[in-house]
């Protein structure tokens, strides 16, 4: 098995005719890097993508009611029966007798697609299940000799505050669900009373609190034949443990990568084995004390995944197979391209803290597919923004900043003007 940017595999559907290409996820800008023929989404948004979108949700007073990919699958899989026929007679008609590939930013609940006939990319069900748990990616992690906090698996809350009784007196703890890649409860714990209203009936991974100075997150593609490093980027973490973006280069030494990679490896030649395939992320943090500790696995798309796709598209040699291309599977020599340097980039996910409204359209300046041309150096666009009108009760983050530039600091200027533009186009309800 081979570590390259090319898989070795040929679909014979793409020898013989142009496959049509259904991409499915909330975030459609993110999914952009496969160039579909039609986007499924949960939600309306302002975008300047021309590929048809068909949204679960129409609705402009209340545009993002199933938000997550997990409940979109679901709608799809028969939870909403009316969208499921909607969504079977769509693909049919526009693809046209042509084979069906799915590319989903979440490979869950695919079940009715799968019986239409239609090509799912990446893993089944059963195995994105599978490694979205702490317990397995933190048992894996410690067989394979790759370093952890220390730290214990506990099967329910009572279980959890026995632990944290007798350890918080010499230590602080993070806390992370055990089952819930989209709704997981992450916190640092530093006193009884952060963890009294926590699920009663769920496991948690319980372990010492390692204080950050870099939270790097690898990013890589497995396919039958190859693992394909797509990149390491750090992320940005707000109050102490959410997750609101990514910021590239990484600022952790080259050595540190260079051993953050070779453990991601190791946990992604497990995954292999085990018939993972797809796109996967590996979490990291690096300690004040400058040690390694691996935090958890993200077996799907990532949020800056198609950030990633983007630069590695717009790099690549004339003539060597796109990101999507080689996660479908198409034949190509070993040969490899570099990383691009003297580009610093930033995906920032934006919170509103609570109920708001749209007051003012904003029109994305570029989307991620377009994010790395020339022209858009030392800008930013703001993609993922309901239209005007748009009443927004419980979606958790709603809009993301791209920013590129030849800096850091100018980067970080950009950062803070596009998230003043956002607070000026929504007004709390």
């Amino acid at each position: 098995m081979n570590h390259t940017f090319y898989a070795n595999i040929v679909l014979s559907t793409i020898m013989n005719s142009k496959p049509f290409i259904v991409a499915i996820g909330r975030d459609v800008e993110l999914m952009n890097y496969s160039s579909p023929d039609l986007f499924i989404t949960s939600q309306s948004i302002n975008t300047n993508i021309k590929t048809p979108i068909l949204s679960l949700n129409d609705d402009k007073d209340s545009p993002n009611d199933l938000i997550y990919d997990t409940t979109l699958m679901e709608a799809i899989n028969g939870k909403g029966p009316e969208f499921s026929k909607k969504v079977i007679d769509t693909i049919d008609s526009m693809a046209n007798g042509r084979e069906v590939i799915i590319t989903a930013y979440y490979n869950a609940h695919t079940d009715l697609l799968r019986k239409q006939g239609y090509t799912i990319l990446g893993s089944d069900d059963e195995l994105v299940h599978k490694y979205s748990k702490k317990s397995v990616a933190y048992t894996l992690a410690k067989e394979l000799d790759v370093p952890v906090a220390p730290g214990e698996l506990v099967e329910n809350h009572g279980k959890l505050r026995e632990l944290a009784e007798s350890k918080l007196e010499n230590t602080t703890l993070f806390v992370a669900s055990d089952d819930d890649p989209f709704f997981p409860t992450n916190k640092h714990i530093y006193d009884l009373e952060q963890i009294k209203d926590l699920p009663q009936d769920i496991g948690y991974l319980v372990t010492e609190w390692q204080e950050p100075i870099a939270s790097p997150n690898v990013q890589l593609l497995i396919n039958d034949n190859n693992i394909v490093f797509l990149g390491i980027a750090d992320q940005i973490i707000r109050y102490r443990t959410k997750y609101d973006g990514n910021t590239w280069p990484s600022t952790v030494p080259p050595h540190t990568q260079n051993q953050i990679l070779d453990h991601s490896m190791k946990l992604a030649e497990h995954m292999y084995a085990d018939g993972y395939r797809g796109f996967v992320g590996f979490d990291w943090v690096v300690s004040e004390e400058n040690k390694l500790f691996f935090i958890e696995i993200n077996p799907r798309k990532n949020r800056s995944s198609g950030v990633i796709c983007s630069m590695l598209d717009q790099s690549r040699p004339q003539g060597v197979p796109s990101i999507f291309e080689l996660e479908m599977g198409i034949i190509h020599e070993e040969l490899e391209w570099s990383m691009p340097t003297g580009t610093y980039w930033a995906m920032d996910v934006y919170d509103p803290h609570g109920p708001f409204e749209v007051i003012k359209d904003i029109i994305p300046a570029f989307s991620e597919t377009d994010m790395f041309k020339p022209n858009n150096n030392n800008t930013y666009s703001i993609i993922g923004m309901p239209p005007k009108g748009a009443k927004i009760n419980k979606y958790p983050d709603y809009a993301r900043v791209l920013c590129v530039s030849d800096s850091r600091e100018k980067l970080a200027e950009l950062q803070d003007e596009a998230r003043s533009m956002i607070d000026s186009a929504v007004k709390s309800i």
